[in-house]
């Protein structure tokens, strides 16, 4: 047990436990001092969730994948898995070949100061023309980093008929 201790003592003196050291003001949510505040950042998120839904309706495909991180990753409702900004571009991109509708519903959003933030949307999507008609849950996180929000995760499941 002791040399447990002191392992850990080793390795908290050592910086791997604290973090390493910063030359710049740090606030308590671990982001740069001078961001603007909490409720700035949730501002930016809502602006920027409108911006992107806005690219999403115009099927603006370059402007809505600014707001995706490189290494974001979305899960279909179908379990089909892409990953990267750059599967997710061609993913979309065929999405948009098709005549379709979509609604989505917002029914939670948490966000985090200027760490993560959490959308949580009853999703509808419609493509009469292929037959297609899903009803699904979509959990999308975002992360905030210098200065703007961007979807990391992406994760659709199937609702009940």
């Amino acid at each position: 047990m002791k040399k447990v201790a002191a392992a850990i003592s080793m390795l908290a003196l050592g910086g791997m436990l604290v973090g390493p050291l910063r030359s710049e003001p740090v606030a308590a949510h671990g982001k740069p001092a001078g961001h603007g505040g909490d409720r700035v950042c949730a501002k930016r998120f809502t602006d920027t969730v409108r911006q992107r839904d806005a690219a999403w309706d115009a099927r603006d495909l370059d402007k809505l994948m600014t707001y995706y991180r490189p290494d974001a990753v979305e899960i279909d409702p179908s379990g089909a898995y892409h990953e990267d900004r750059e599967a997710i571009t061609e993913h979309l991109g065929m999405l948009f070949q098709l005549e379709f509708e979509s609604v989505f519903t917002e029914q939670k959003r948490i966000v985090d100061g200027c760490d993560t933030a959490l959308l949580v949307l009853d999703s509808r999507f419609t493509a009469p023309a292929i037959g297609l008609d899903q009803h699904f849950v979509t959990a999308q996180t975002f992360t905030y980093e210098q200065g703007r929000w961007r979807l990391l995760l992406a994760a659709n499941t199937m609702l009940p008929a």
